[in-house]
Order: C-alpha cells, then sequence, then structure tokens
C-alpha cells in the first residue's frame, strides 16, 4: 500500500488542519508543513494507511459509460441490470440521479436529458465534450432496473468517516469533484445500492453475481476505471 495518494490522504486525515480549503493556490512553505505533518503525525498516519484504501469514487464516469449502455440496451432489447466490479461506494451505479449533457468542441449540445423521471429532480448534470464519433451519444437514459456493486472493501456513505474519506481522495483544490461528489453521496444515501464484499480475483464471484440478476433483465458487468 505504499501509494502516494494513500499518504496524502492519511495526512490530511491524520491532521484536518493541513490543508486549507479555502486555498488556490501554493504556498512558499507547503513542503515544510507536510514534511513537519508527517513527523508529528506519523503513527495516526501509519493506522490510516493500514486500515484504509485509495476508493475514489467519480460519479462523473456515469456520462462517459451511458453511450455504451444504451448501445447494448438497443442490441439486446432488454431493460438491463449492472454489475460493477471495484464499485467502491458504488456511486457510479446511480445513472438516474444526474442530469446529462453531451456537447461537440465547439460547446455545441449534442443531447441534453435527465436520467430521472418525469418530475424527478436530478442532483447535478454531467458534462462531456464529444470529439468524435457523435452517433453514439444517447438521447436518452436507457432503462436501469436492477444495480449491484462488488468491492474488496465496500464503503458505506451512511457512515460519516466512510464519507469523509472519500471527500479526503479528492485533490485539494478540486473544488468542482468535491461539489459532485457530496451530490452522489446524497444520492446514494436516498438510494442506497447494495455493494457486496467479495475477492474479484478469486473464482466464481462474477459467476455468484449473475446468478442474482432477474431473468428478464441483461446483465452488465463493468469496471468503472
Amino acid at each position: 500500500e505504499r501509494q502516494p495518494n494513500l499518504l496524502f490522504a492519511a495526512a490530511r486525515a491524520a491532521d484536518p488542519d493541513l490543508i486549507d480549503p479555502a486555498q488556490i493556490t501554493p504556498r512558499d512553505d507547503e513542503y515544510l508543513r507536510f514534511r513537519s505533518s508527517l513527523h508529528a503525525h506519523w503513527t495516526e498516519i501509519c493506522r490510516v494507511t493500514a486500515s484504509r484504501h485509495t476508493q475514489t469514487n467519480e460519479a462523473a464516469r456515469i456520462a462517459v459509460l451511458l453511450p455504451a449502455l444504451s448501445a447494448i440496451h438497443r442490441a439486446c432489447g432488454k431493460p438491463l441490470a449492472l454489475i460493477e466490479l471495484g464499485a467502491s461506494a458504488g456511486l457510479v451505479l446511480h445513472a438516474d440521479k444526474w442530469k446529462y449533457h453531451y456537447a461537440d468542441r465547439n460547446g455545441e449540445t449534442i443531447a441534453r436529458f435527465s436520467g430521472g423521471e418525469a418530475g424527478a429532480e436530478p442532483v447535478d448534470e454531467l458534462t462531456v465534450t464529444v470529439g468524435s464519433g457523435v452517433e453514439w451519444v444517447p438521447g436518452s437514459m436507457p432503462p436501469i432496473e436492477w444495480r449491484v456493486g462488488v468491492d474488496l472493501n465496500p464503503i458505506d456513505v451512511t457512515r460519516h468517516a466512510d464519507a469523509d474519506w472519500l471527500r479526503l481522495l479528492i485533490w485539494p483544490g478540486q473544488t468542482a469533484r468535491l461539489a459532485r461528489l457530496d451530490h452522489a453521496i446524497e444520492a446514494a444515501r436516498t438510494d442506497p445500492v447494495r455493494v457486496i464484499p467479495r475477492d474479484l480475483t478469486q473464482p466464481g464471484v462474477i459467476e455468484e453475481m449473475l446468478r442474482l440478476v432477474p431473468t428478464d433483465l441483461h446483465p452488465v458487468v463493468f469496471h468503472g476505471a
């Protein structure tokens, strides 16, 4: 687990005052402050890195996956059942909780639609710039009627400590990503998705998940990264 991202997040967990949320530009003493904080909080940092993993859960990946899901639905003609591998907190499984905006490189709208039912208020809008392959851009939300996630160490966003850990994994200064994560956490708390603890390197795990899928749905197995 000697990953820089894990160390940086653990350092912030051990020393909440290490980063000023309002800071935008680097300070001259950044390295000295960071080094001093590591020395002062090393025992706690070791504890965090021994118990946590880098499990960033970027909900914007939904918008990039959606064209593939739409193409699968058109090909099979059935509603979809999603099985996400490495799901973390399962935030990518809430496709119906967002608005979508696909635009070309000039900013001209290609498609814009809501993922939820009529009258339901989506939590935020995800925007994708399409360089080519416009024919693949969906014009509406494909029907997704069943979802499940699989992860070695699922994160439960109803627990404040787990939600705070996801926030710490976002780089300081990335305020848009942090706001999007908070919207995704809100959606997950409102409409929880089951994330089953399993080791994907072990045989039979995917087959086990497929057996859970209702027979009238078409299963789609994917990994968000």
